[in-house]
């Protein structure tokens, strides 16, 4: 497919979606929906196969919204990028790692304090220079206002300790492995975000399959074609709610995904400049370092 038609696709998929869903809408003035009165087998039964189904048409749109996205220019200029730098790190694999340490250290303290700070509150009173937290001490207080202030006090205490921080590794920065917390949070891989959508389908997908499942059709004038009518009509809003799979996870390659990568390049970035600064580069000394 030459990019004409990838513009056209990417530009019109959306119209043709809502035109799927229109002419379907249109499709079920031909129709009453009544109830079954299946039994609870059947109805378990046929309620199966159309969650089968719409799951199965979900993940394939999602598959190919997911290589559509890998396929973009600005996605594989990324990529390129990073494998670029990676192989240009790897060898300072060991001073990555301790690198990353230090900066995870420098980052703590620097959150640590901002959170502090907005509370009024100095970060020397709960941490000793090399970031570890100091005993919390009690100020004892005999009024209400006094001991509200205290458990106030305790609680910010215990919410610098535990702040969520996502931890900086030479693993996260050079393969697609992530953890979902800040400030180093580098997005959602692909992995994570298939899961989370995996999950939100299963939701949607049993509600429809019962519901498919529950109610069924018999034309106003009893047309044999009932039952094919809503067979189209249920595959309709499966390929219409996939379409709509397939461009968002398009559009999460091509933003999240692609920024996740950006945001490794630009601290495997910093660690190049720092190595540069110590006269160190691709593990061997620069000529005029000390």
């Amino acid at each position: 497919m030459n990019e004409k038609w990838k513009d056209l696709l990417r530009n019109y998929v959306g119209y043709v979606a809502v035109f799927l869903i229109s002419a379907f809408y249109v499709c079920m003035s031909f129709v009453e929906i009544t109830e079954t009165h299946k039994s609870v087998a059947r109805i378990l039964a046929d309620g199966v196969v159309a969650f089968m189904v719409g799951v199965m048409i979900n993940r394939v749109f999602e598959t190919q919204g997911i290589l559509n996205g890998e396929r973009d220019g600005r996605v594989m200029s990324a990529s390129r990028l990073h494998n670029e730098i990676v192989d240009r790190v790897i060898p300072q694999f060991d001073r990555l790692e301790a690198w990353c340490e230090q900066k995870n250290r420098e980052t703590q303290a620097r959150v640590r304090r901002q959170y502090l700070s907005l509370c009024g509150e100095r970060y020397e009173d709960y941490f000793d220079e090399d970031g570890l937290p100091k005993p919390f001490s009690s100020r004892p207080s005999r009024t209400l206002r006094g001991k509200a202030a205290e458990w106030k006090r305790r609680f910010r205490y215990n919410r610098a300790v535990t702040l969520p921080l996502t931890q900086l590794c030479a693993a996260l920065l050079i393969s697609d492995a992530g953890d979902a917390r800040d400030p180093y949070y580098m997005g959602r891989s692909k992995r994570e975000y298939v899961r989370q959508s995996s999950k939100a389908d299963v939701v949607t997908k049993l509600i429809t399959a019962f519901l498919f499942g529950y109610y069924g059709v018999t034309l106003i004038h009893e047309f044999s074609a009932a039952a094919l009518i809503w067979t189209v009509f249920q595959v309709g809003v499966f390929l219409a709610m996939g379409v709509l799979r397939m461009q968002s996870s398009q559009i999460y390659v091509t933003d999240e995904y692609r920024g996740r990568i950006n945001k490794k390049i630009d601290v495997l970035q910093q660690f190049e400049t720092d190595l540069k600064k110590e006269g160190i580069f691709d593990g061997k000394e620069n000529e005029g370092a000390d």
